[in-house]
């Protein structure tokens, strides 16, 4: 995805004279953005609907509350335009009744008169769990959702969003005029092996879910790819469109790919190759 920026071209720079000094360009980090900017002649495109998939580590944090990691988003939600944010990993127990109420609060303060639409998912195991439980009431590692602003929110379908039991998705569907219905789907994959062996990753917590439910030969990453493809194949029964988006943790060129497995699987496509097979990024 193309972030918006100033079109203008600056003028260059004349060469530094020799007792001038120059100051390294800050090193990038996680969170910039990488890419070209997506331009097009097409008049169809004035009013483009942008959607963001964005792994944010945590919508809150020691220093930071619910309420401001949700007033931040959203303002660079608006900032930049965006229209659908497909989020991973926010890292809240959502299906805490008491998390629950700090989120719609925290909507309600950062965009009045619904301007903001957020459902966020997690395992409902967590709740159940002491073992998946974290040292904070609200605080959980994982978890998907979407955030909607106008003007998809008033396309949102009666009872159309909803979650994997497990966390691992959150959807959305929405209303199209003479065209079937559009489902986004936003996805967390976990890494194919933990990033902390001490027990306290989405890959652990994942695993403790699975064995919870009697599936204990099933890999964390198997699991996942079965259960979307079968939710997938029950969308496209319904002759739904689909948008699917997320931190897959894979790649389609990548050895053994679950992306490319299950785009093959379900005539998928990647729309950034699709418009783009020769760029670099």
């Amino acid at each position: 995805m193309s972030f918006p920026h100033n079109p203008c071209t600056l003028p260059e720079s004349p060469p530094p004279s020799p007792t001038s000094t120059h100051s390294p360009s800050p090193l990038p980090t996680h969170d910039d953005w990488k890419g070209s900017p997506f331009t097009s002649s097409d008049s169809t495109l004035q009013s483009p609907i942008r959607f963001l998939f964005q792994n944010i580590h945590g919508l809150s944090s020691q220093h930071i509350s619910v309420a401001e990691g949700i007033h931040d988003f959203n303002a660079q939600l608006d900032h930049y335009d965006i229209h659908l944010a497909g989020i991973s990993e926010h890292n809240l127990s959502a299906q805490s009744p008491s998390t629950h109420t700090i989120i719609s609060e925290a909507v309600k303060r950062a965009a009045p008169r619904s301007q903001l639409h957020a459902h966020l998912n997690s395992s409902e195991s967590q709740t159940t769990s002491p073992t998946l439980k974290s040292t904070s009431n609200h605080r959980l590692i994982g978890g998907t959702g979407l955030f909607l602003k106008p003007p998809l929110i008033g396309r949102m379908a009666p009872k159309s969003h909803g979650g994997d039991p497990l966390g691992r998705w959150s959807y959305c569907t929405l209303r199209r005029d003479y065209k079937p219905p559009l489902t986004i789907i936003s996805i967390y994959q976990v890494c194919k092996k933990p990033t902390n062996h001490l027990g306290h990753t989405a890959w652990h917590q994942q695993r403790i879910a699975l064995d919870i439910l009697n599936r204990h030969e099933e890999h964390p990453r198997d699991a996942f790819l079965s259960d979307l493809s079968c939710f997938i194949t029950t969308l496209q029964h319904q002759e739904h469109d689909l948008i699917i988006g997320g931190d897959w943790n894979d790649f389609l060129d990548s050895p053994r790919s679950s992306v490319l497995k299950l785009c093959t699987e379900h005539q998928l496509s990647d729309p950034w190759l699709h418009l783009h097979p020769d760029h670099p990024n």
